[in-house]
């Protein structure tokens, strides 16, 4: 474990795996006929599991580093601290759920989940659920859902850690615990800055006539941040957990607003608590555990302010705030009567306000109350087949000022997974899911993110067939492959278009249809060389009938996306030296051009990005990472037309007392 890991493993006592209490809590991760290729727990989906290394990324967000994984994409605009969020499979973020273990961090405010404030410091794993997010979850997704799960802490440690590189990027974070198995407590704090500022193409507005282009420089774009984490656990008797957790993460920033109208005066503040209990009590017979009891109960309040007194972000002058609140419990219960049989059920509630104060003008605001209950069963009924069916429904109901709505949206699954031979697995999957829109998709969030109190639920179907294989034929090299082609068909599929000015505005599209190809192949040679490719096709279309336009191309979904990456490890490289280990690794991500709008007329540009990054552990205490960031210079742009930066370099020294 790298010194950055050892970090993420003091920081999180919080919250639960899928799996049964009586399994070793440091180690959930399912592998299928071998390690290169893991996946999530349910072998009847698709999922893909990042850890280890490939979170180990000095100036890598998190939304960057999930970016390379098959389904995935994401949205920036600008740097590191600036807005970055997911999406699968041609879902918009808002209708792609994130969440930190179980509590969901799409929170009223954005519809969104904000992945530029998750530093991946104090993550175990990321998992993204690609198609179908498992129904036990209090938020579903239309495309699936991505879960970041933290480590357990144990043992008494102290890290620091220290982060530069280009635009004037810095960081730096202590941590320090101290426990055993009967209790243990964690706290780190992160402080980071940048200036923002970078070189980018400006147009000048005039995307079709490349005469009047120049190079400028990103002003307005500094920012900085306080990310606080405080966590504990105490073990109730032979069977039960207690545990707790406190996030505090404030960030003041400039607003650059777009390449096209920078803005030089606006600021933004955001701020964000969360709480968190969970309690577990498990019951074995024989030493094995047969039932799993959990309660947790969670609450978050953010706010974000924008000053504009210049008004140069055309829809805000002078001060606009938006605070949202979120209280929520989830309670849950995993019964293993039989071998090879599990019975899981859930139900889960959520109060949740959003309001919106703009000066001169009178707030606004609406509140939902969000109920949910979902039941599973997962059956392994012959050696070499599982079976998974689930189901479950929500309630919603909207309180706004001259408006009450309210809804019941039912959703199920049924999976199945086959091992034909000892190397070989097919699984498929068929679900339904609902999502109604958010109080921010409804009510507006920003100035350049609009609302549209019109919008209706949407639903959709979903269908997954798939295929993993293995080949080791001697020690040392080992290849590993997954082929999964999908299918959905989504109703009042809610999707954003840009305006003239600029900015995004959601609206209910009649009936789209989206089909897709994912594959991934994972080999390792000679024990330390390891290569993998990541390709994703898509085809995003709007099929509504007597839709205003002729294009049918659904906007922000780029239809190809390629990542192919090659790495190397040398364990004890120089044991008398005191180098313990030494990794590279090289990296490209390419993403085709998309349309901006529904018609077509605006295009985004396509991105070409590589990356080197190596590393070297010293002492077994100390590591030094070394990374360069889209090394050809690709000058390119993200969600309607933010500049992105060019060529950067970052550098990070982590070490301590384990």
């Amino acid at each position: 474990m790298s010194a950055r890991r050892a970090i993420a493993a003091c920081i999180a006592a919080l919250l639960p795996t899928p799996a049964l209490a009586s399994e070793p809590e440091d180690e959930v991760v399912v592998e299928v006929r071998g390690a290169l290729l893991p996946r999530g727990d349910d072998a009847t989906t698709a999922s893909t599991v990042l850890r280890g290394d490939e979170l180990d990324r000095p100036g890598a967000s998190t939304a960057e580093i999930v970016s390379a994984s098959p389904g995935a994409q994401i949205a920036r605009t600008g740097g590191p601290a600036e807005l970055a969020t997911v999406t699968l499979r041609g879902a918009t973020s808002a209708q792609t759920p994130v969440f930190l273990g179980p509590i969901p961090l799409n929170d009223e405010l954005t519809g969104t989940a904000d992945l530029s404030a998750v530093p991946t410091f104090f993550l175990r794993r990321i998992v993204l659920h690609r198609g179908h997010g498992p129904l036990s979850l209090p938020l579903g997704g239309l495309s699936g859902a991505v879960v970041l799960e933290p480590l357990v802490p144990s043992g008494a440690r102290a890290l620091a850690s220290w982060s530069a590189g280009s635009f004037g990027t810095a960081s730096a974070a202590a941590f320090a615990s101290y426990g055993n198995d009967r209790g243990a407590a964690a706290t780190s704090l992160r402080l980071e800055r940048t200036a923002g500022t970078f070189d980018y193409n400006d147009d000048r507005g005039t995307s079709f006539d490349p005469t009047d282009d120049r190079v400028s420089t990103r002003q307005n774009a500094d920012a900085a941040a306080v990310d606080l984490w405080t966590t504990g656990r105490a073990r109730l008797g032979q069977g039960g957990t207690l545990d707790g957790l406190v996030r505090v993460f404030a960030r003041d920033q400039g607003v650059p607003g777009l390449g096209v109208l920078p803005a030089r005066r606006a600021r933004a503040r955001a701020r964000q608590a969360l709480a968190v209990a969970r309690g577990e009590v498990t019951c074995d017979t024989a030493g094995v555990s047969v039932c799993d009891v959990e309660t947790i109960a969670w609450a978050r309040a953010s706010s974000y302010s924008l000053d504009d007194p210049g008004g140069e972000l055309l829809f805000v002058r002078g001060r606009q705030e938006t605070r949202a609140t979120s209280l929520g419990s989830r309670v849950r219960l995993r019964l293993a009567p039989l071998e090879g049989l599990l019975l899981d059920a859930s139900s889960s509630l959520a109060l949740s306000r959003v309001a919106v104060d703009a000066r001169g003008a009178g707030e606004s605001s609406a509140a939902r109350t969000t109920f949910r209950g979902a039941a599973g069963l997962t059956a392994a009924p012959l050696s070499w087949l599982d079976l998974v069916l689930e189901g479950s429904v929500q309630s919603e109901s909207l309180a706004a000022p001259g408006e009450r709505a309210a809804s019941v949206l039912p959703q199920a699954r049924l999976g199945a997974a086959l091992r034909p031979t000892s190397f070989v697995e097919v699984f498929t999957s068929l679900g339904r899911y609902a999502r109604v829109p958010t109080l921010g998709e409804q009510f507006g969030v920003t100035a350049s993110v609009l609302g549209n109190p019109r919008l209706g639920p949407e639903t959709g179907l979903s269908a997954d067939l798939g295929a993993r294989a293995i080949y080791a034929p001697a020690a040392g090299f080992g290849l590993e492959a997954e082929l999964v082609l999908y299918g959905r068909h989504a109703s009042d599929l809610i999707v954003y278009q840009k305006s003239s000015f600029g900015a995004l505005t959601p609206y209910n599209v009649g009936e789209a249809r989206f089909l897709g190809l994912e594959a991934t192949v994972v080999t390792r040679l000679l024990g330390f060389v390891r290569a993998s490719t990541a390709l994703t096709l898509s085809d995003p279309r709007d099929i509504t009938e007597g839709r205003a336009v002729e294009a049918d191309l659904l906007p922000f979904q780029a239809q190809v996306a390629l990542a192919p990456s090659l790495g190397v490890d040398f364990p004890n490289l120089f044991p008398r030296l005191g180098w313990d280990a030494a990794r590279a690794a090289l990296r490209f991500q390419y993403r085709s051009a998309r349309a901006g709008d529904p018609a077509g007329l605006v295009r985004l540009p396509s991105q070409a990005l590589l990356e080197l990054e190596a590393s070297v552990r010293i002492f077994g205490a100390l590591e030094l990472t070394g990374r360069l960031a889209n090394l050809t210079n690709d000058r390119t742009t993200d969600l309607i037309g933010y500049p992105l930066p060019g060529r950067s370099g970052f550098v990070e020294l982590t070490g301590g007392l384990f």
